[in-house]
């Protein structure tokens, strides 16, 4: 616009540029379903995710934007309305402990791979426009179908996907005879078989790897997150900046 005021009193034309401020909310997805119940390392992956969800919400907050969430087990989905608050993100982070807290090997709930995208459908009705949208899960039971949810919600919003997974996907444990369990149910793998040894990595890897090609083929961001080693430490290597901080034994997500 021009500054007619100061035009007139210097006689040479001025000009005032403005800035649109716009409201950019965060949703964020996070995965607390049975089989997030899993990790042979440092952390069971429904706490990695349950760190990540942690992380990135204070992020957001700090960064004045508004900030919702869909929090979902193998039953049910806890809503969170975006608003720009505190008491927002301590709701969120309510909804992801008691879910989390949940979490036994024994749950009489049966493992539901189809919520994914049933809580796809529900983000997609959700965000509009100009969100950004955080699928923090292992993507377990994805198929062409969360593919197409991802891309609907990436044509009038940022999709970021944060793959959890842990090392057992794709370095098979040494070669001796495993027994697994349910809680009711055990079978025993004959990890000592290479043939068993190479069917179950190409499963596994394989399907890690078809969820992190969506990067390239639908142009939705997905970072891997290891159940290995710090989510903090990781987050700042992928994104290149520092994420969080820490002081002796104390991690610091809250800004």
């Amino acid at each position: 616009m021009i500054d007619w005021k100061v035009t007139a009193r210097t006689r040479e034309a001025h000009s005032r540029v403005f800035t649109e401020e716009r409201d950019r909310p965060g949703l964020l997805l996070v995965d607390q379903r049975v089989n997030m119940f899993f990790g042979t390392r440092v952390y069971m992956k429904s706490v990695t995710a349950a760190e990540a969800a942690a992380l990135s919400a204070w992020r957001l907050l700090k960064a004045t934007d508004r900030v919702g969430a869909l929090v979902f087990n193998d039953a049910q989905v806890t809503h969170i309305r975006p608003h720009r608050s505190q008491a927002t993100v301590m709701r969120i982070l309510e909804a992801i402990v008691a879910m989390n807290g949940a979490l036994q090997a024994d749950l009489d709930t049966p493992p539901n791979s189809a919520m994914l995208n049933g809580v796809l459908e529900s983000a997609a009705q959700v965000a509009g426009h100009d969100y950004l949208v955080m699928v923090i899960s292992d993507f377990d039971g994805a198929d062409d179908d969360t593919r197409r949810w991802l891309m609907k919600l990436a044509q009038h919003n940022d999709v970021l996907g944060v793959l959890v997974h842990d090392p057992s996907a794709t370095h098979l444990p040494p070669s001796q005879d495993l027994v697994i369990t349910d809680g009711r149910l055990q079978i025993e793998v004959p990890m000592g078989r290479q043939r068993v040894r190479r069917d179950l990595h190409e499963f596994a890897s394989g399907r890690i790897a078809r969820v992190l090609a969506w990067q390239q083929e639908i142009g939705v961001p997905m970072l891997p997150l290891s159940t290995a080693e710090d989510v903090v430490l990781q987050v700042s290597r992928l994104l290149g900046s520092r994420a969080g901080a820490r002081t002796g034994n104390q991690r610091s997500v809250i800004p």
